[in-house]
């Protein structure tokens, strides 16, 4: 009788560590999908960052380039020989 209880509870505390271990087993899954998912986002998103700043870069450069060429032209016509 001793035997069969023990045994009972032994089988139900062992089911219950095993369920226990599924559920933890499935959430470490899902967090590992997620991670994933989320390191493809930051990926694509320094990739996009970049882009951006060699946009922004050529950009400057062209404004600069426009501001040097005005401030020549404006120099050429502010000459006045003496």
């Amino acid at each position: 009788m001793i035997k069969e209880t023990f045994d009972e509870v032994n089988d139900k505390f062992l089911s219950s560590v095993v369920k226990r271990l599924e559920i933890i087993e499935c959430n470490i899954f899902h967090q590992t999908k997620e991670i994933e998912s989320l390191h493809c986002q930051i990926t694509s998103k320094d990739k996009e960052l970049q882009d951006l700043k060699t946009k922004l870069n050529d950009s400057e450069k062209r404004t600069a380039e426009i501001l040097n060429n005005h401030e020549q032209h404006s120099r050429r016509n502010n000459f006045s020989p003496q």
